[in-house]
């Protein structure tokens, strides 16, 4: 959407600093028939898109073998996944379902961004393997603690990684209620520092000072924004597990709606991917889990 930052920065603005082509498409004439945007990409040999994760299924499940055999994909060196939680399974089946229409391996690139930041944080990069696209198994009881323990035991749940930290950009994963580092292997708010983040909201001088001029206590006074997203570390990727506002805790346990709508999406095949919202309702003295689903 040409209204969101992702595709207003990355889709408008950059091509016409960069000097290169571009060709835009109303999000509803892609959302309402998938093919006319793949198409596209056929026709004009784009080489760079970029879509959030629904997108991406939405691909999959309603472009038919018949459309397939007119698209012809190999020009694609970028095909960006951002804007919401990536999931591994969602890439993999796009690369499975387009591979005969010449969809390069290593087309698929998570990352992440945010306005604030005049967008990109972090991007994969291509590895031995041939692909961008980079996950972990860990153990969920300990992920629920928001503590990072490989799995070890069928107990597990895979996290995706939005990408490898710009080398401009310094990230600190901080606790949001203390205000210190996290230690390592720990789920926390994600602060960012650099030249591209924005000074401020405009005439908002109260919540800039909160946001965009927040300090790590114990640590050099250097400012950092506060994404209001949470995630980790591991091996030198960025992997975000929601956010702040977000975390749902039952019984002491923190729960991301995202994580939750993703399992129930597809836990049967009369539900709707993509249409369902966890949320919770106080009853009593605890938090009741509430799910709606199409």
């Amino acid at each position: 959407t040409h209204f969101h930052d992702m595709g207003l920065i990355f889709a408008i603005f950059q091509p016409i600093y960069n000097g290169y082509s571009q060709y835009l498409m109303q999000p509803t004439d892609c959302v309402s028939k998938p093919y006319r945007f793949l198409k596209a990409v056929s026709d004009y040999r784009g080489t760079t898109f970029t879509m959030p994760n629904f997108a991406y299924d939405h691909c999959s499940n309603y472009i038919t073998e018949e459309e397939k055999e007119s698209l012809d994909l190999s020009s694609m060196v970028n095909a960006g996944n951002g804007a919401e939680p990536v999931h591994l399974n969602t890439m993999i089946t796009f690369n499975e379902c387009f591979e005969k229409c010449g969809l390069p391996k290593d087309a698929i690139v998570p990352g992440y961004g945010l306005a604030e930041a005049t967008l990109m944080v972090t991007a994969n990069k291509r590895d031995e393997t041939n692909t961008r696209m980079t996950a972990v198994e860990l153990d969920r009881t300990m992920f629920e603690r928001n503590k990072i323990v490989p799995a070890n035991g069928s107990n597990s749940i895979t996290c995706c990684s939005s990408g490898v930290i710009k080398e401009d950009i310094s990230l600190k994963i901080v606790d949001p209620k203390t205000l210190y580092e996290c230690e390592e292997n720990t789920v926390g708010e994600i602060w960012i520092s650099s030249d591209s983040v924005s000074p401020g909201y405009w005439e908002k001088p109260e919540i800039n000072r909160e946001i965009f001029q927040a300090c790590i206590k114990d640590s050099e006074q250097k400012y950092y924004l506060r994404t209001g997203d949470l995630g980790f570390i591991y091996q030198d990727n960025l992997y975000i597990s929601g956010r702040c506002k977000d975390v749902i805790i039952i019984r002491g346990a923190n729960y991301y709606p995202n994580d939750i709508e993703f399992t129930v999406g597809n836990a049967h095949p009369d539900l709707v991917m993509d249409s369902c919202a966890a949320f919770t309702q106080k009853s009593g003295s605890e938090e009741q889990l509430y799910i709606v689903v199409e």
